[in-house]
């Protein structure tokens, strides 16, 4: 039997070895601002409602190659004490594509200097493959029939929160994207952690870790290192065991539009590889879009008090 495949598609394959061992379940460089879909814990942290849009494009050097789009809100109620979010992500590799669809819901406790947040989550993951776009010379070959999964998606953490520091630890049970014909459930540990530290008036250090661990897989584990300028803008540099170094920005554009109602924060990465395959991957963009309705009473004390409302930290 011989079977002719498109260019990228073989690239994929010939690429399943290092993909088995470093593919995540979400891969996203600036997970500090979008940690609702690691940690349900997180959803209604925010004490307003917070809704944010993805798009990433990975390894542009290639036709087919993994993208992901998606948006996010959470919303806290219930005096405050519980918040629920929904998560909606589509992420595609060459002739496979998943579209998670999950509920998250957290509940509260306010402590002296902090809060301490428990978070569930219940989902559905389709996993579809379209083989339509292969050119085969034998058409009956059992191999290349189109698979369709439906799969739950379940998950708990809990995340606690001060004004300067946040940590988190959460798992998730999923099947993600893989190059196999059966994708299997798997669990995946997210460890989050990050804080602020004034440097000087205007600017702030704000690093965040991510480590995730699968038993499949190596752990994977990324660290950021950003400052921030008077919450106007933030630049910084982070480095993966992937051997991925990135870049990182954010904007809070509504100081720059000179709005005070409401928050709109764009973030944008840039990853760059460094291992034997950077030849072939190229690099990988990713824009997140942020947008916090903060209600009037709690613009007017932030106004007054000159207080900051980031994604993390807020009094």
């Amino acid at each position: 039997m011989k079977t002719k495949i498109y260019p990228a598609l073989t690239f994929l394959l010939s690429l399943l070895p290092f993909l088995c061992e470093a593919q995540t379940q979400l891969s996203v460089t600036s997970f500090q601002y979008a940690i609702q879909l690691f940690n349900p814990a997180y959803v209604g942290t925010e004490d307003h409602i917070n809704v944010s849009l993805f798009n990433k494009t990975q390894w542009l050097n290639n036709s087919g190659s993994p993208s992901m789009q998606g948006i996010s809100g959470h919303i806290p109620f219930s005096y405050e004490r519980l918040g629920a979010g929904i998560n909606l992500l589509k992420e595609e590799t060459a002739t496979i594509q998943s579209l998670y669809v999950n509920a998250n819901a957290s509940y509260k406790i306010n402590f002296k200097n902090g809060r301490l947040s428990f978070g569930i989550r219940l989902g559905m993951l389709q996993r579809k493959e379209n083989l339509n776009g292969l050119l085969v010379k034998d058409q009956n070959d059992v191999l290349l029939t189109n698979n369709n999964q439906l799969l739950p998606e379940v998950g708990g953490g809990f995340f606690y929160k001060q004004k300067n520091f946040y940590t988190g630890l959460s798992f998730v049970r999923s099947a993600g994207i893989y190059l196999e014909t059966n994708a299997r459930l798997k669990n995946y540990y997210h460890f989050i952690a990050g804080g602020s530290k004034k440097i000087t008036e205007r600017w702030t250090l704000i690093p965040a870790l991510h480590v995730e661990y699968n038993g499949d897989f190596n752990q994977y584990a990324v660290l950021l290192v950003p400052v921030n300028y008077d919450d106007l803008f933030s630049v910084g540099v982070g480095y993966g065991t992937a051997s991925v170094a990135s870049f990182v920005a954010t904007l809070n554009v509504d100081k720059v539009l000179g709005t005070t109602s409401n928050k709109y924060m764009l973030s944008y990465s840039y990853d760059q590889s460094f291992n034997k395959l950077n030849n072939y991957i190229g690099n990988t963009h990713e824009l997140i879009l942020t947008l916090k309705f903060i209600p009037s009473e709690k613009v007017d004390r932030i106004l007054k008090r000159k207080v900051t409302v980031s994604p993390l930290f807020f009094d």
